[in-house]
């Protein structure tokens, strides 16, 4: 099974038994092609097919252009949610209750993204996690498709929990470019990422848009320059094969000779991430888009905003660290045909100050006037009841404890767990605080107990509290200049999630 789309390999578009897959599209046409196109094309094997339709009503899968033997041909069980109440809160139970439960079988979820977006934290974490048990108990492949005008958001947050899922993408126009932006693929030999995929609608479905002003011919198409600890790269897909010690070797060797070759980098540390995508900005930016640039990933678990780093400063792929050599030389072929048709950010020192920034909040750790302003903006904002599920912890470590070790065991759970240190004392925003829950969160966050680092400690979790103890601290001139030269030698000197 695969996504439908004619034209492109398919590593790049294969939708796993026991996975689930999430599109999400920019508007609601969007949406329903992707859905006729992949129903159509996946109609020929022998899988039950399952479509569940939200939000959209019969007329508009007549009126997408396609003619009438298109539509017979597609052979699916189709359902669809008349009560209008949240599809995806039941849909597991809804899945069985109407028999979807043979093995083998293939669901296309059809649907609004505002059924997905108020989810967060735990409630979005057991939701997912539903659709995942769901898919490998009976090796069902789920594909997901939203529609809306908040594709990347929806993508954004879902990306924070990709252990439950194989494939993420956006599909989306970008001004008369339709645009499929692979922000993660899995299948059983390994995981990439890819900036685009330039498409257009055709008669049977999406279609891979191929560049017929590429130079496919250029002198330099089937060249490649490798770092070498890359991978064992299949020599018969190049012409000539150019082997490099290090990163810099082989930048300063492309920036002067490659148009439109393949080059292939290694992330082999943390401490790379700033100085290779300088050096992929600068390669995109003067050596144009005809070049194919990829990064092998060489160290685990690497963060979703290093990626999307990456792919801003104009890489086309990016292989995972679990990825083994032969499935990316079966991707490379499908390179040589594509460009890059983004258009990259002006300026390299805007787009790492926003990774940064993206960086440090992952971490958990905020200067501590962004802390002040993000937790009160979320507060005031975000939070309607007096009595909110949120609590704001005051803690003072031990005479013999440095407030450094408290930051360092400082781990977030849930998307807007966020810590600060404010004139020696540790400042914790938990949104998600159950009321006489302290010892559990606390040892969750700090991975310790109150009593073995912190000699006092207050917690505030009425709303009006909270506000209070913020504007105060503002108001009062409470952040030291010590405290953001503090906050500046942690974000500088630690990786609260070091790669290895």
């Amino acid at each position: 099974m695969y996504l439908g789309i004619q034209n492109l390999v398919m590593e790049l578009q294969e939708l796993q038994n026991g996975s689930v897959s999430y599109v999400a599209c920019s508007n609601r046409n969007i949406a329903i092609n992707v859905s006729l196109s992949c129903l159509y094309h996946n109609s020929s094997v022998s899988y039950n097919r399952y479509f569940v339709v939200s939000d959209v009503d019969r007329e508009e899968f007549f009126i997408q252009g396609y003619d009438l033997d298109y539509l017979l041909r597609i052979d699916a069980e189709v359902f669809r949610n008349r009560n209008k109440n949240n599809l995806l809160k039941t849909l597991v139970n809804d899945f069985k209750f109407m028999k979807m439960t043979k093995e083998n079988s293939f669901i296309i979820v059809l649907f609004d993204e505002i059924s997905l977006l108020p989810y967060e934290g735990k409630e979005l974490d057991k939701l997912l996690s539903k659709f995942s048990i769901f898919a490998s108990r009976f090796n069902t492949a789920i594909l997901f498709v939203s529609f809306g005008e908040h594709p990347e958001m929806l993508v954004k947050k879902i990306s924070k929990k990709s252990h439950y899922i194989s494939g993420l993408a956006v599909l989306s126009y970008d001004g008369a470019d339709l645009k499929l932006d692979t922000k993660m693929w899995r299948n059983n030999e390994g995981v990439f990422s890819h900036g685009e995929s330039l498409l257009k609608l055709g008669p049977k479905g999406y279609e891979f848009k191929i560049d017929n002003n590429s130079i496919d011919n250029a002198i330099d198409n089937s060249i490649c320059y490798t770092h070498v600890d890359a991978l064992e790269i299949d020599k018969s897909l190049f012409n000539s094969i150019h082997f490099y010690n290090s990163n810099e070797d082989l930048f300063a060797d492309a920036s002067q000779k490659a148009i439109a070759a393949t080059l292939i980098f290694c992330l082999s540390s943390r401490d790379q991430v700033d100085s290779l995508g300088k050096q992929i900005y600068e390669l995109r930016t003067t050596r144009g888009n005809f070049l194919k640039i990829i990064i092998i990933e060489k160290v685990q678990k690497v963060e979703s905003c290093v990626r999307s780093f990456f792919l801003e400063c104009g890489t086309n792929f990016i292989f995972e660290a679990t990825s083994n050599s032969d499935y990316i030389n079966a991707m490379l072929p499908s390179l040589k045909s594509m460009t890059m048709s983004k258009a990259l950010n002006p300026s390299f020192e805007n787009i790492i100050e926003s990774y940064h920034l993206v960086a440090e909040e992952e971490n958990g750790f905020l200067y501590p006037d962004v802390f002040v302003n993000k937790i009160y903006s979320i507060v005031s904002m975000h939070i309607n009841d007096e009595n909110i599920k949120a609590c704001l912890l005051i803690l003072s470590p031990k005479d013999e404890i440095s407030i450094e070790e408290c930051i360092l065991r400082f781990s977030p759970k849930q998307g807007g767990d966020y810590c600060t240190a404010i004139n020696n004392e540790l400042y914790v925003f938990i949104p998600h605080y159950v009321e006489n829950s302290f010892p559990e969160i606390f040892g969750q966050v700090l991975s310790s107990t109150s009593i073995e680092l912190f000699k006092g400690n207050r917690i505030i979790s009425k709303k009006n509290k909270i506000l209070d103890e913020l504007i105060d601290i503002k108001n009062n001139d409470r952040i030291s200049h010590a405290d953001a030269e503090f906050a500046s030698k942690i974000l500088k000197e630690h990786s609260l999630y070091k790669l290895n």
